[in-house]
């Protein structure tokens, strides 16, 4: 399950132009880059625990300690799509 997660987690990227995601386990980051300047404002203000860096067009985004694995990959995707991700780890 964790496979199609990320594999759904490509396929949105792809749609919206992104090329690289990083995480930073040590500070619970994940970094998605290059977003567009409108998405990545967006999100940011949307998610408290969100920053868009227009230099570099960059979106770093703080994720719940608990997840990995699937739950990161679609909390990932739906932060990126929707601007909300799902707060609760999916079962």
């Amino acid at each position: 399950r964790a496979l199609f997660a990320v594999a759904g987690l490509r396929l949105a990227c792809l749609e919206l132009g992104i090329e690289e995601i990083t995480t930073v386990r040590t500070r619970n980051q994940v970094r998605v880059k290059p977003v567009d300047e409108a998405r990545g404002i967006e999100v940011a203000a949307t998610l408290p625990e969100a920053a868009y860096h227009p230099a570099t067009r960059t979106l770093n985004l703080n994720y719940p300690a608990q997840l990995g694995g699937e739950a990161l990959a679609k909390w990932v995707r739906d932060a990126i799509a929707d601007g909300e991700p799902s707060r609760a780890p999916s079962a």
